[in-house]
């Protein structure tokens, strides 16, 4: 892809994701860490004791804001999408596989 120095690009780009839920439906950022079923965008701070996101806004000190955990049967329940989370966000197109339209 040729680039002008200095000057902006705009392009469009696609990419596949996995979107993960709970068994009860919810939205989830991993359901198995054991088998790897954890969405890509996941990340950890703070030795990995801070659970957060690549989409994450700052928080305290620069870091990532913090994911929240509810119910489920990991340890210490689900981890929880925050409101940012572009895979859940309002208004988000998703493409099925067995969608016949591009």
């Amino acid at each position: 892809m040729a680039r002008t120095s200095g000057a902006g690009e705009r392009v469009r780009l696609e990419t596949e994701v996995v979107r993960y839920r709970t068994p009860d439906g919810e939205p989830t950022c991993a359901v198995d860490f054991e088998a790897g079923e954890v969405c890509g965008y996941f990340r950890t701070q703070r030795m990995g004791v801070h659970e957060t996101c690549l989409f994450a806004p700052e928080d305290y000190k620069g870091f990532g804001e913090r994911l929240l955990r509810q119910g489920g049967s990991l340890p210490c329940g689900y981890l929880v999408p925050g409101s940012w989370c572009p895979l859940f966000a309002a208004g988000v197109t998703v493409k099925d596989d067995d969608d016949d339209t591009d």
